[in-house]
């Protein structure tokens, strides 16, 4: 099974190679939602561990917040 890095890379050499709008769309929608997984699989990993410190990361602007 491919890495989520390998898939992104080979749906981007297909997308250099469509002509077709729709097409070159779609293979971009596919590789956005493999980064955004990985990136709020990563925040909610680090969310944990800052709550277990007593603070929280502010998902908007990415600052670490005092729980209180």
């Amino acid at each position: 099974m491919a890495t989520d890095y390998e898939t992104i890379q080979r749906n981007h050499e297909a997308f250099k190679k469509r002509k077709r709008l729709v097409t070159k769309l779609k293979l971009a929608a596919k590789n956005v939602v493999i980064q955004y997984k990985t990136a709020k699989k990563s925040l909610d990993e680090i969310q944990k561990i800052a709550l277990s410190c007593g603070f929280y990361i502010d998902e908007d602007t990415g600052d670490l917040k005092d729980i209180t």
